[in-house]
């Protein structure tokens, strides 16, 4: 998942962890960019469908990348 996370900016748990349970995640950055934090959504695999990932991804990444610019960070 390393590198969906880093190509895509999230990352998916596919009830590899839970059976049932699925989660998609992006990271909170700090001021000098190193990851402190991550923010994530998880949920019954009904609702946290495969088909919505794309959706919920971005959603995830918008709030990490508000809470990032709160604690400074300012991607390039």
């Amino acid at each position: 998942m390393l590198i969906l996370f880093v190509k895509k900016g999230w990352s998916l748990d596919d009830e590899e962890h839970e059976p049932g349970i699925r989660c998609i995640a992006s990271p909170v950055r700090d001021y000098t960019g190193k990851i402190i934090a991550a923010v994530s959504v998880s949920g019954d695999c009904r609702i946290i469908a495969p088909e919505r990932d794309s959706e919920i991804a971005v959603s995830v990444m918008n709030t990490a990348n508000i809470i990032s610019k709160r604690m400074g960070f300012f991607a390039e």
